[in-house]
């Protein structure tokens, strides 16, 4: 069988599976799917570096210790801000106009994970899929396959010891453009959370389903002249974000726009932090290197 076969019959069998764990899911005690998303989170932890090796080894990008503290801010530091959200039940009630708003799980959450990001991502999406009721089936980019599976078996296996029914946590074995497409289709799958390129956040907005969807990012930051007496702190703070796991969170600055007042003091304070720029000739032969063609990046690169 060749591998979008392989994959498609894959995104089925996960969707039929997470289908009725959801079912025998619903109607779990809020404190128990909290108790749930504790431990999940907890278990992460000594994780965390682990799965930063075997990301930086199957994908070759960003470094060991930034994933380690992508892993443990999205485990540690999202279970903490949902442990005070009320996800099931009576969520608010007016006395007054006597409305009341109920929290009700989706079903079968389609999770689509980036290569750059591929255990971190997991991490909250399976987080927050569970603490809302849901059932969550994630598809890693085919580069991030075996680190993907990992992270979801660790956050399984702790899942079902806490009484969660098998499979409500799953990963596809199988990856492929297709199977991943099937997997967003399927009737089974009731909402898609994707992280990725355009072209596959595109493919979740056509999916036909309610679509949670983030692509890459072209963050500038603008520095204002207030800020002159803070210049140090500013550009170590640019550099510092610009460099965490060597860029590949799409959230770092692409660019930097400064008052004339204070861009000649920024510059300097940025080379000292380590940024370097590049002449015209030295961008432009960077520019061969790392596009393929028109606002296109060589991700081999």
């Amino acid at each position: 069988m060749d591998a979008d076969l392989k994959s498609i019959a894959a995104a089925r069998r996960c969707a039929e599976s997470a289908f009725a764990a959801y079912q025998a899911f619903l109607g779990t005690d809020p404190k128990q799917v909290d108790a749930i998303v504790d431990a999940m989170a907890r278990a992460i932890e000594p994780e965390a570096e682990r799965l930063g090796v075997m990301a930086v080894e199957e994908t070759g990008y960003g470094n060991v210790p930034d994933k380690r503290v992508k892993n443990l801010f999205n485990a540690l530091s999202v279970a903490d801000y949902l442990r005070d959200i009320t996800t099931l039940g009576m969520l608010w009630h007016d006395d007054n106009t006597k409305i009341a708003a109920f929290g009700e799980p989706m079903g079968v959450v389609a999770a689509l994970v980036p290569v750059t990001n591929p255990t971190s991502t997991i991490i909250y999406k399976v987080l927050s899929a569970v603490k809302a009721g849901n059932a969550i089936v994630c598809a890693p980019h085919p580069r991030g396959l075996e680190c993907g599976k990992e992270t979801v078996r660790i956050m399984s296996d702790v899942a079902t010891s806490m009484g969660a029914p098998k499979g409500l946590i799953q990963c596809l074995e199988e990856v492929t453009i297709q199977g991943t497409a099937e997997l967003m289709r399927h009737k089974r799958t009731s909402v898609v959370m994707a992280t990725g390129g355009p072209a596959m956040v595109k493919a979740a907005y056509s999916s036909g389903k309610p679509t949670l969807a983030v692509g890459a990012g072209n963050v500038p930051v603008y520095v204002h002249k207030s800020k002159a007496g803070d210049i140090a702190e500013v550009a170590e703070m640019i550099v510092t974000s610009k460099s965490f796991d060597y860029v590949t969170a799409c959230v770092s600055e692409q660019a930097v726009i400064a008052d004339p007042e204070i861009a000649r003091e920024l510059r300097a304070e940025l080379k000292m932090k380590g940024a370097y720029f590049c002449t015209p000739a030295e961008a432009e032969r960077l520019a061969k290197v790392i596009f393929t063609g028109k606002q296109a990046m060589n991700p081999e690169r």
